[in-house]
């Protein structure tokens, strides 16, 4: 299966349920949005229209779940130009969040919680450089940032911008792909608004997988693990990390490929639902990549 549907899951995500508790925090990318993509192969010239979607992020018991449904439409660029033999490329997203937080039982919640809303997130953008190092090893590195949209997510503070650093690494061969995508950010949030001061932590995603490819199929294994590296000037401030792993299946269609994969908690520090308990997440995802444009290939002349 070619690499274009890797092009772009790992642009934009979301922050984890426990959000609705100032005296928490959790990573603003999404855990595991990158699970399962080989971003570290260059791609082949042209644009890229990429759809990821992820549903459930189920957190709680009984009528206390938290749950929300995001789709991330993003454009990616892999241009003509090198430099130290690798490729640049580029990518934007524009997400759309639909969200709800209950409220703990017997209590009446105000702001966000207890509500249901569809908003945009924020917005995404960031260039890199990938390449080709041979024997089927691949390394790409990136820089971008989160870019506030004035939300009303600006309350729980991640209406900001947050400054991402990624690198991916992959090998293939044989049929099989190995991929590993590190994530660190940086949020930069001022609450004075709110007097809250840094309400997010710094914190670092390392997204994993190993596949393997039969015809036009994918049949492997997922893992994420997540972890805040730095305080918040929130009371009572916890830090949180999660390791989860699933299974991953994968199609590809003419001019269109899909992936799919299910994940479920089986570590988790700091993260709690409402009535208190220990939370474990379990959370389905899927995505499909169009190439909109490739650059034609160079023929070569017959000796």
């Amino acid at each position: 299966m070619t690499n274009i549907r890797t092009t772009i899951a790992s642009v934009v995500a979301f922050g984890s349920a426990v959000l609705c508790s100032g005296a928490y925090a959790a990573s603003v990318t999404q855990p595991g949005e990158t699970a399962g993509l080989n971003l570290a192969t260059p791609l082949p010239v042209g644009i890229y229209l990429e759809s990821t979607q992820s549903d459930g992020g189920w957190r709680g018991v009984d009528d206390s779940k938290t749950d929300w449904t995001v789709a991330i439409p993003a454009l990616a660029w892999a241009t003509p130009w090198t430099f130290l033999g690798g490729r640049f490329e580029g990518y934007v997203a524009a997400p759309e969040l639909s969200w709800g937080i209950p409220a703990a039982p017997g209590t009446t919640a105000g702001g966000l919680v207890g509500r249901n809303f569809i908003d945009m997130y924020v917005f995404y953008a960031n260039v890199g450089l990938a390449w080709d190092l041979g024997n089927g090893i691949g390394f790409s590195t990136w820089g971008g940032s989160y870019l506030p949209v004035n939300n009303e997510l600006r309350q729980l503070g991640f209406d900001t911008y947050i400054p991402n650093w990624r690198n991916s690494i992959a090998w293939t061969g044989g049929g099989w792909t190995v991929a590993v995508n590190t994530i660190l950010g940086f949020p930069m949030n001022d609450l004075s608004e709110f007097h809250l001061g840094k309400a997010l932590p710094d914190y670092f995603n390392a997204d994993g997988a190993v596949w393997r490819t039969i015809d036009k199929w994918e049949v492997g294994v997922v893992a994420f693990g997540s972890s805040d590296i730095s305080g918040t000037d929130a009371p009572g401030y916890r830090k949180q990390s999660q390791i989860a792993v699933g299974g991953l299946v994968g199609y590809e269609f003419t001019g269109i490929t899909t992936q799919v994969y299910m994940t479920h908690d089986v570590y988790t520090q700091n993260y709690f639902n409402v009535d208190g308990s220990k939370s474990y997440e379990t959370r389905v995802w899927g995505r499909f990549t169009i190439p909109l444009w490739t650059a034609p290939m160079e023929e070569k002349p017959l000796k």
